[in-house]
């Protein structure tokens, strides 16, 4: 709010931030889709919470549809089972959207893992990417230890880039973290570890098995770097202006030039 009211020339860095957003989750029942909730039930006198179906409201309905005409992205997509479920990040629009204000010019870089369309709706992934964590263990038990779990939910792709576009800022491309951590000089990194004295070759190692967590697809790996550029006061279409922003990182992206 602050930086709306007077926005900056600078770059946003939003890392492990937009999974973290409330997001609609949607079920197949009955050949049609469900807005699922969460209610409060009692097994004698313990509270417990457990999920419930509601009709779409017509927000959440006008969004899907908006999808399905400008991207072709069917959600569910055919030949899904009954209880199929996902999820659906409704409220990364409004955020992209107040941030770009926040900004005369600048870049906005997204970090988190995300998965492409055909991927995230997919038949296959029957019940979809939410899925909480606690103590460092992963659960899809996910109304479990209520208040006591970090919850956290994929990105879809396409609907990210849609939505940025939406809200005034221009693609510039996308790259794995692996792909981007060896354009930026992890491979020199690695390699300077030779250098290191041999009685410090359990420091080497401890330093080399972290440095390949970040590019293993296993581990962190499969982060997505994802790179914006907004220019506020120019008059014209921020779509036809040409990339100003270069990024090393970029390097490797099918979409960057």
């Amino acid at each position: 709010e602050e930086l709306i009211s007077k926005p900056a020339v600078g770059v946003i860095i939003a890392h492990e931030v937009l999974d973290a957003f409330p997001v609609e989750r949607i079920v197949f029942r009955d050949q049609q889709l469900f807005r699922q909730g969460v209610k409060l039930e009692y097994q004698g006198t313990e509270p417990f919470l457990t999920f419930s179906e509601m009709p779409l409201c017509d927000g959440l309905n006008d969004s899907l549809l908006d999808i399905n005409n400008s991207l072709g992205i069917r959600i569910p997509p055919a030949g899904v089972k009954e209880g199929w479920c996902s999820e659906y990040h409704k409220d990364v629009e409004p955020w992209l959207k107040k941030v770009s204000k926040a900004l005369i010019y600048g870049s906005l870089l997204i970090i988190d893992y995300c998965l492409e369309a055909s991927r995230y709706y997919s038949c296959s992934r029957q019940s979809g990417t939410l899925i909480s964590y606690r103590n460092q263990s992963a659960s899809n038990q996910v109304l479990k230890y209520p208040g006591y779990c970090d919850i956290t939910s994929h990105l879809c792709l396409e609907t990210l880039i849609f939505f940025a576009r939406k809200s005034n800022w221009h693609f510039l491309g996308h790259v794995r973290q692996g792909q981007a951590l060896l354009a930026l000089g992890l491979a020199e990194r690695l390699n300077s570890l030779r250098n290191l004295a041999n009685n410090q070759l359990d420091i080497a190692l401890k330093r080399r098995e972290t440095l390949l967590r970040l590019v293993d697809p296993q581990c962190l790996g499969e982060f997505r770097w994802l790179a914006f550029e907004l220019n506020n006061e120019s008059t014209i279409n921020i779509s036809n202006l040409p990339i100003g922003l270069k990024s090393k990182f970029l390097s490797t992206s099918p979409e960057y030039d």
